[in-house]
């Protein structure tokens, strides 16, 4: 058996350039994918979203998480 990764697509809009406080109301979560690629392809479509395109606040990323074997055997049980 082996580790699991899933992937999530985490940001939203920060009040301030060190991007460190995040506006609230704006916070993004989307996920989990099983993918790293699933993960950008929602990101880039997020990032270019009309109402993101031109905020220079808005910040998302991609955050792996690696599910050690017991927890990914677990959560993959029905």
């Amino acid at each position: 058996m082996t580790d699991r990764t899933l992937y999530f697509v985490c940001g939203g809009v920060f009040t301030d350039t060190g991007f460190t406080t995040l506006e609230q109301g704006t916070e993004e979560i989307l996920g989990p994918f099983e993918t790293e690629a699933e993960a950008e392809a929602v990101w880039g479509r997020r990032m270019r979203a009309p109402e993101n395109f031109d905020r220079a606040g808005h910040r998302l990323m991609v955050v792996p998480l690696r599910l050690p074997y017991r927890v990914a055997e677990i959560a993959a049980s029905p």
